[in-house]
């Protein structure tokens, strides 16, 4: 598989993109973890204006992977997408953390 589609993690890749995708469809297979971040990703790419379609599955329960497939706009990266969905999810954990660690410093 080319490495450009994976990111791996500590037993094997842990995001993948399948062979079927293509550039303004796609569909990202995520393994070990569940609805929490299958909402966030959600989210996220339904926050993006290129993004005309996103949805995501577990296939069943006893399987440890999720689907997520992203449809975008004719010309635009459903990879792309999917990746500053990611970096949205990170920057807001940052933010929530943040604001936590303030209200803790600022004591009762």
């Amino acid at each position: 598989m080319d490495p450009a589609h994976v990111m791996y993690g500590q037993e094997g890749p842990k995001v993948e993109m399948t062979k079927d995708s293509e550039e303004d469809a796609a569909t990202f297979i995520i393994r070990d973890e569940d609805h929490t971040i299958g909402n966030a990703v959600r989210y996220m790419l339904n926050q993006d204006s290129r993004v005309q379609f996103t949805g995501y599955s577990i296939p069943h329960p006893l399987e440890n992977k999720m689907n997520v497939r992203i449809q975008t706009n004719r010309g635009s990266s459903a990879r792309e997408s999917f990746a500053d969905a990611l970096e949205g999810i990170v920057s807001v954990c940052q933010h929530v953390e943040s604001v936590f660690d303030e209200a803790l410093a600022a004591g009762p």
